[in-house]
């Protein structure tokens, strides 16, 4: 699984999954009483959603190791949005030791998704890697 967790304690963002679920027609899912959401986008774009939690204060924000590119979309346009809107920094990794600047104009769309995961890339190995990302957002093909 992969995380990423606001830096910022006790901020609440139900009101923000809500809009966040209306503009991206993902369904919301209360999973507990703990201050726990799954996001599930149209069936055809998910293998897993995405699970949003409260743990020791933190909003954490996961998908499942083999999720759909749709999916890793979603949790990347979600954690860098709020943690923006909340003047947060995101942490992530294995032991959170990694601190970042939320950039949610990198995740707006798939398409500005696709341009960063291939930043590095050039030429046809770029192509064939956005190729790859477009081609894998949906669960039937992964």
């Amino acid at each position: 699984m992969v995380t990423l967790r606001l830096s910022k304690q006790n901020i609440t963002i139900e009101t923000d999954l809500l809009q966040l679920a209306e503009i991206w027609s993902l369904e919301l899912q209360t999973i507990s009483e703990n201050q726990e959401y799954l996001l599930l986008p149209d069936y055809i774009l998910r293998k897993h959603g995405i699970v949003c939690e409260e743990i020791d204060g933190f909003w954490q924000f996961r998908r499942g190791h083999d999720a759909t590119t749709w999916e890793d979309f979603l949790l990347m346009h979600i954690a860098h949005h709020l943690a923006a809107k909340h003047d947060s920094l995101l942490q992530y990794g294995a032991s959170m030791d990694t601190v970042i600047e939320p950039t949610p104009v990198s995740f707006n769309t798939f398409e500005h998704y696709a341009n960063y995961v291939t930043r590095k890339e050039a030429g046809i190995m770029k192509e064939i890697k956005v190729k790859w990302l477009y081609t894998h957002q949906k669960r039937h093909l992964r």
